[in-house]
């Protein structure tokens, strides 16, 4: 009986430390922009500020200095029959991280240019970049 009570407590323990330890998720909220021609949708983090003029719109964090700058193009013909992301490259200079993701659609291309500080890009990739371009309606 005293090694079951003993492995029980090491198990409550070992739950205790896990969730003590495990990084702590928090829930994004996201509005959706809708491209003023037409051409696209797409939602992003809901505390994040927007900026649009002309063909290209802005959104950022400024508390975390990340963000994305997005533009559209109709010149798909280029691209032949492919969909979807035909490029995506990262490059990291003077501590930013630049990752810039082309998307094409039937009647458009969509192009993101994500920034973040060198140490925070992975987290900012893994919680907002990649949602946001799982995110886009073409």
């Amino acid at each position: 009986m005293k090694k079951l009570r003993r492995v029980c407590e090491i198990g409550l323990m070992a739950t205790v430390l896990v969730a003590l330890l495990a990084p702590q998720v928090q829930a994004v909220s996201w509005k959706t922009y809708k491209d003023p021609e037409g051409r696209f949708s797409m939602e992003y983090p809901a505390n994040w500020q927007k900026f649009e003029i002309a063909n290209v719109v802005s959104f950022s964090d400024p508390d975390r200095g990340i963000g994305c700058i997005v533009t559209a193009g109709y010149d798909v013909g280029q691209f032949g029959d492919q969909r979807g992301i035909v490029s995506d490259s990262e490059m990291t200079e003077e501590g930013m991280t630049i990752r810039m993701v082309m998307i094409c659609g039937e009647s458009c291309i969509v192009v993101f240019a994500f920034s973040a500080p060198e140490g925070e890009f992975d987290s900012a990739n893994r919680d907002y970049f990649n949602e946001m371009i799982k995110r886009v309606d073409l």
